[in-house]
């Protein structure tokens, strides 16, 4: 979801959480294998070391990881980052 500044503003107040996403940005969804918080947390510190990574958003109990990202950083650049930590991609998605 996008917002404006008094969107933003009036979130802050009342604890809404909004995603500032640029319209270039690219959205890639995962399925991926994880067993604990060891697991999403490697995930976790991987991704965010990447540049060009800008959210991380890793659900253990639905085994899903969204990342989005600045334009210039592919699909198969994150699959790769994510494979590099030794967990199984079940499946993987660019969500537009």
């Amino acid at each position: 979801m996008r917002c404006n500044t008094t969107q933003r503003k009036w979130g802050l107040l009342f604890g809404l959480h909004y995603t500032t996403q640029n319209m270039s940005d690219h959205t890639y969804q995962f399925n991926v294998k994880m067993a604990c918080g060891g697991c999403s947390g490697a995930i976790d510190r991987v991704l965010k070391k990447t540049d060009g990574v800008k959210t991380v958003d890793i659900s253990l109990p639905e085994q899903s990881v969204t990342v989005i990202t600045a334009p210039e950083l592919s699909y198969d650049d994150v699959y790769e980052k994510i494979k590099k930590t030794g967990k199984e991609i079940i499946s993987g998605k660019t969500v537009e």
